[in-house]
């Protein structure tokens, strides 16, 4: 569940974001940084691996599917990772996760700064009427925004 919501959250975030939103996501590495928390208990996780690692086909879908949700604990979890390098992982999943967050907004900040907001169609004197046109194709498009 909690990955559909986060899936859902963070493409919405990134495609229609507001003030609200990008706060939710600065405390996204919280989350990023308890992902390897969630490991499966370690005597299955042991009974699956061995028998995955034997060589042993995966038959059955329960078999299939257990195999395959464990397979995603290995790496982005280190679910064969020493307690100590575990701990590590989740710290660098932290750190990436907040890097990565602060690299998102950063650039919306730019892409929004750098934009030019014009009131009235005098302020277009200048542009030719193709190029007027063409931003207003794009409003229609809901690209961009002209007021006035």
């Amino acid at each position: 569940m909690l990955n559909r919501v986060s899936a859902v959250f963070f493409n919405l975030n990134a495609s229609n974001t507001d003030a609200q939103m990008q706060e939710i996501d600065s405390r996204s590495p919280q989350a990023a940084g308890s992902r390897g928390r969630n490991l499966p208990r370690p005597a299955l996780f042991a009974r699956v691996d061995a028998f995955t690692s034997a060589g042993q086909p995966a038959t059955g879908w329960g078999v299939a599917a257990i195999a395959r949700a464990l397979s995603h604990r290995v790496r982005p979890c280190g679910a064969r990772l020493s307690d100590t390098d575990k701990a590590r992982l989740r710290e660098i999943n932290g750190r990436l996760s907040s890097l990565t967050t602060r690299f998102k907004q950063n650039v919306l900040k730019t892409t929004k700064s750098g934009a030019v907001i014009v009131d009235s169609a005098e302020e277009l004197d200048g542009l030719s009427a193709e190029q007027v046109g063409a931003a207003a194709a794009l409003q229609k498009r809901g690209v961009c925004q002209v007021s006035g």
